[in-house]
C-alpha cells in the first residue's frame, strides 16, 4: 500500500487523546467500507494511545499486603507484579482487545481488569507475542473494527500525522 498516495492532515497529539477522532473514524467506515475509510482509521490507530484490559499477577504475599492495607497507605511489593492482557475468542480465533478509552470497555467487562493505557505499536507487539492471536479488536462491545496481524507491518511504516513543534 503505498502511504504517501493518501493525503494526510497534521493533528496534535490531544486531539487524539480521548479516542473520539478514533471512534468517528471507525463509525464513518462502518457506513462506507471504502479504502479511504479503512487507510483513515489506521492512520489515526498509528498515532493512537489505547487501553489494553490486563489480569494482575501478583505473589500471595503481596496479595496479604494489598488486602490488609488502609486507603492511604503506600504498599511496597516483594516480588513482581505482572499485567497480562486479556484475549477474547470468537469462535476458533483469538483477539488481543483494545479500547479507544476505558468507557467502551462497560463496566460489566472493564471492572475485571486492571487497564494500561499504551500506544497501538505496544498493542501490536504483545498479539504478536502471542502465537495463537490473529489480530486485534478494537471497541469489541461497541462498534468494533478488528486488525489482522498481517496489517502489523503496514500500519508500523504509516508516516506519523502528529504535528510536532518543529512542524509549525
Amino acid at each position: 500500500m503505498k502511504w504517501k498516495a493518501i493525503s494526510s492532515m497534521k493533528v496534535k497529539r490531544e486531539t487524539l487523546e480521548n479516542g473520539n477522532v478514533l471512534r468517528a473514524l471507525v463509525e464513518q467506515f462502518t457506513n462506507d467500507k471504502s479504502q479511504q475509510k479503512f487507510v483513515a482509521v489506521l492512520r489515526c490507530l498509528r498515532d493512537s494511545y489505547i487501553w489494553i484490559p490486563c489480569n494482575m499477577i501478583i505473589s500471595d504475599t503481596d496479595e496479604e499486603k494489598f488486602i490488609h492495607a488502609k486507603k492511604g497507605d503506600t504498599i511496597s511489593t516483594d516480588n513482581e507484579i505482572r499485567l497480562v492482557p486479556d484475549i477474547l475468542q470468537n469462535g476458533e480465533v483469538y483477539f488481543l482487545p483494545v479500547f479507544s478509552n476505558c468507557e467502551q470497555m462497560g463496566e460489566d467487562y472493564g471492572n475485571h481488569f486492571n487497564k494500561i493505557e499504551n500506544h497501538f505499536f505496544e498493542a501490536m507487539s504483545l498479539a504478536m507475542a502471542k502465537e495463537n492471536v490473529t489480530g486485534i479488536v478494537l471497541d469489541a462491545f461497541s462498534q468494533s473494527f478488528v486488525i489482522d496481524k498481517e496489517l502489523f507491518e503496514s500500519i508500523g511504516n504509516i508516516p506519523t500525522n502528529i504535528e510536532e513543534e518543529a512542524d509549525k
